[in-house]
């Protein structure tokens, strides 16, 4: 089944954006976003660890200025750590708040990610429909998953972030589609 952009959810500007990349020439057949709940857990635990991270340099601060008259110029180092464990939270949640702003097209010829820039702008990454575009798949338990292109330059723990269509909600439609048009299917990942 052929689809509109104008039958996704996308908002206007997402839809003229994805219009202008999408050439006359290319039908498009899946479109989709990231899927994914809030990480509460993660930002539970990051809390904690701030809250940790903001007592020992506090606990310093209050000390020193207990013990003298607080006129110490290393009493601003404390503070500078207690901020930091203020801005540890916000990160986790800017992150996820940045992830779910991506937005995926795939057409018969080529698979387009669009991803928010970091401060601002939008990044398009194009990766043209061949036998060996999709480098591995991973499946969830309820459905969802990741394919995976490219690989960013950003390595965390010493591996490279993965650039796609990541935490897509129903993987095995865009994934169907890819096998329709000859693509391998890569590594296959199954999580439980």
């Amino acid at each position: 089944m052929l689809m509109k952009l104008s039958d996704t959810d996308f908002s206007l500007p997402e839809r003229e954006m994805f219009s202008r990349i999408i050439g006359d020439d290319e039908t498009l057949l899946w479109c989709g976003r990231p899927y994914g709940k809030f990480p509460t857990g993660r930002v539970v635990s990051v809390c904690i660890f701030a809250l940790v991270w903001m007592a020992i340099p506090l606990t310093i601060l209050f000390m020193s200025i207990s013990e003298g008259d607080g006129s110490d110029p290393m009493n601003v180092m404390p503070v500078i750590f207690a901020l930091i464990g203020l801005l540890l939270p916000a990160g986790v949640v800017l992150a996820h708040k940045r992830g779910q702003k991506a937005r995926y097209a795939l057409t018969d010829k080529r698979a387009i990610l669009m991803q928010p820039g970091i401060f601002r702008g939008v990044r398009v990454f194009l990766y043209p429909i061949g036998p060996d575009m999709l480098l591995e798949h991973t499946r969830r338990k309820d459905g969802s998953g990741d394919l995976v292109f490219d690989y960013s330059d950003v390595r965390v723990n010493d591996k490279p972030l993965p650039r796609g269509f990541l935490k897509v909600e129903n993987v095995e439609k865009p994934l169907s589609l890819l096998r329709d048009l000859g693509v391998n299917g890569g590594k296959e990942f199954i999580e439980f």
